[in-house]
């Protein structure tokens, strides 16, 4: 193992070569960063050992990291390893593999630069955590730092069906007739009030503030409409808003969420998505139907629901400005048991694009994608295949919040992990997907000092393949090492 220590020199491999190399480096626990580059190359690549395995000492048991850092081709040159000061760093190998024609051909290829992710946010959880106190911080946290990373679209949730973020002419203003309801909040309930009335108050929703912010970077902004998320009003009955009392009657029989039976329902979605899409800078509307896909209860005969459904969208299609784009969500796994006739939609030209996803925690492997690659083959509508963050937990309770600030209750969520992401995106783009559709994601994917480089590639088909072909397999490189301390 190499090791530097005060005042450290570069580091020259004692080789000369000649043709298409991969270099990877194994890495020891401890090590901080790195440059690595070919020795004629002026720019350096900056390597971090951000290493999954820790140890609690630097010698004894450790790990070694396998890391894929560049491709170059070398002509009589060689590789160098410059430190960076007051950076530790732990080489125990270096090893080269030479590229074949197939891969110098795909390494050489033009990334696409379509910016092909969706990058969803439910409109509240944000605020329940309290990243945006203020406009600026709304900003920033939610639009800016999407700059360069290959997102295409934010899609921006209007926050509940009846609950919405903004002042709305037909579900009335945010947290009108919530006091009521004030025993059932939780401590993020409270803050995300408090940060969404304080948003307000800038004379703008932020909706509004984020498509004019998405229009400055280059980036289109979606308004999203979950299409029927009420909750049990004895529990959480302030997220279905103030017009859920006068709705309510339109309920599924021994349920609380709303039927699509009736056309005061209809209606009522229908000008929520027209209303928030003639926002300026908005791009278009998106009606996620995946979380709460039943729209229909016992009252409505199984023979009515895909004519209701049709017409819906017909309807909005029609109503709905023709610079206006329509972007649905849907269970991939036999929609039309709701009423969803998707292949009829794409037929018709009813949405611009389809997103199939699971309905809850995201499934162990990638779904089948082929039917849905085939309906909309030779049409205008785009597939995006919906990820869910989420892998196993819930949402924490009022209850367990208690049981949290006593220290008698830990709340645990898990969820993908950037690996698992481009896997997912390398299988879906390869089944011919156009794009992704990210919903519950983490900051830490994105929106962190720290997220991972590898999340731009998600945006990107061109990427992915580079990723799966060169760096995918180092990430599995672990292996275990015993380090002997230096003697004096």
């Amino acid at each position: 193992m190499i090791e530097n220590s005060e005042n450290p020199l570069t580091i020259k491999m004692p080789v000369t070569l000649n043709g298409w190399f991969r270099v990877y480096v194994g890495y020891v626990t401890g090590t901080d960063s790195f440059r690595i580059g070919a020795t004629n190359d002026s720019s350096k690549t900056q390597i971090n050992g951000d290493i999954s395995l820790k140890s609690n000492n630097l010698y004894g048991e450790q790990w070694i990291n396998e890391k894929s850092t560049i491709i170059s081709k070398f002509d009589n040159n060689s590789i160098e390893i410059n430190p960076i000061p007051n950076k530790n760093v732990r080489i125990a190998y270096i090893k080269l593999i030479g590229l074949t024609a197939d891969q110098v051909t795909l390494y050489q290829k033009e990334n696409e630069n379509k910016k092909t992710v969706i990058y969803d946010f439910d409109g509240y959880s944000d605020f329940f955590d309290g990243r945006y106190p203020t406009v600026e911080a709304l900003k920033n946290k939610a639009v800016d730092r999407f700059s360069g990373r290959n997102v295409g679209t934010i899609n921006w949730s209007l926050g509940g069906t009846g609950a919405l973020n903004y002042n709305s002419k037909y579900a009335g203003n945010a947290y009108d007739g919530t006091d009521e309801f004030d025993s059932e909040f939780r401590d993020g309930d409270r803050l995300a009030k408090s940060q969404i009335l304080n948003i307000l108050s800038s004379g703008k929703s932020p909706l509004e503030i984020i498509a004019d912010r998405g229009a400055d970077k280059d980036i289109k902004v979606n308004a999203s409409l979950r299409m029927n998320s009420f909750y049990n009003p004895t529990v959480y009955g302030f997220k279905n808003g103030d017009m859920y009392n006068k709705y309510k009657q339109f309920a599924q029989p021994g349920s609380f969420y709303l039927s699509y039976y009736h056309t005061e329902v209809r209606d009522y979605m229908k000008n929520i998505l027209l209303e928030s899409g003639s926002f300026n800078n908005v791009n278009g509307v998106t009606l996620d139907f995946c979380r709460y896909p039943e729209v229909f209860g016992s009252e409505t005969p199984n023979d009515q629901k895909v004519l209701i459904m049709n017409e819906f969208l017909r309807t909005l299609r029609k109503e709905l400005p023709k610079n206006k784009t329509i972007t649905i969500r849907v269970p991939w796994k036999n929609p039309i048991q709701y009423g969803f006739d998707v292949n009829a939609w794409v037929k018709e030209g009813l949405l611009d694009t389809l997103v199939p996803s699971s309905i809850g925690n995201e499934d162990n492997k990638s779904f089948e994608i082929s039917s849905y690659v085939n309906m909309v083959k030779n049409t205008n509508v785009k597939l995006y295949i919906g990820i869910t963050a989420d892998v196993s937990g819930h949402d924490i309770t009022k209850e367990e919040e208690q049981l949290v600030k006593q220290g008698l209750y830990i709340h645990n969520k898990e969820y993908l992990d950037i690996e698992q992401y481009l896997l997912r995106a390398y299988d879906v783009y390869e089944d011919g997907a156009d794009g992704l559709f990210l919903f519950n994601s983490t900051a830490n994917l994105y929106l962190d000092s720290r997220a991972p480089v590898e999340s731009s590639y998600l945006g990107d088909k061109i990427q992915i393949q580079k990723w799966h072909q060169f760096d995918y397999v180092s990430g599995f490189m672990t292996h275990k090492i015993n380090v002997s301390k230096p003697s004096n």
